[in-house]
């Protein structure tokens, strides 16, 4: 028994050398395909991470120029409001001014007109003290029997001075 029980421990030694042997050939493969699943699901993460950054990118991107045109669509609005009521205030303003004016304009007329007729008034009334002084004293010196001729030359300019021809040759 003693070649029997040698040869089953050898065998049972090779056995187990092999299963051994198997055993690390199985766990290196098993090894080797489970870095090749981690760098494939790592590989997938990153990719997957990738490209939820790019959505995660572009959807902040579309949200950033959908605010920026609301944003801007909005103060379009209250600006073109503004500027409309400025324009109509200051329509309002500038209709009110030429009203203003317009009122200052005709009573500035109405104030030359009168400074015109006053100053007519005034001409006149000083031609006639000239023509009734004249003529007074001409009637005063005809009245004494003193000679008149200064006063009739006097009363001639004054007569030539309200325009009109004197034919008369005192």
């Amino acid at each position: 028994m003693d070649v029997l029980q040698k040869q089953r421990l050898e065998f049972e030694g090779i056995l187990a050398r092999r299963l051994r042997e198997q055993e690390h050939d199985l766990a290196t493969q098993a090894n080797a395909q489970l870095l090749a699943k981690d760098s494939a699901v790592k590989d997938m993460i990153d990719n997957a991470i990738e490209k939820l950054g790019e959505e995660h990118e572009n959807e902040k991107n579309a949200l950033v120029e959908r605010t920026d045109q609301e944003y801007k669509t909005k103060y379009e609005q209250v600006y073109m409001e503004k500027l409309e009521e400025f324009k109509t205030k200051a329509i309002e303003e500038m209709e009110r001014k030429q009203q203003a004016l317009e009122a200052l304009n005709k009573k500035l007329k109405d104030l030359e007109n009168a400074l015109a007729s006053s100053q007519n008034y005034t001409e006149g009334s000083l031609q006639a003290h000239k023509l009734s002084a004249a003529a007074l004293a001409l009637a005063e010196k005809m009245e004494s029997n003193k000679g008149g001729a200064a006063e009739l030359k006097a009363l001639k300019v004054c007569v030539l001075d309200l325009g009109f021809f004197c034919l008369c040759t005192f």
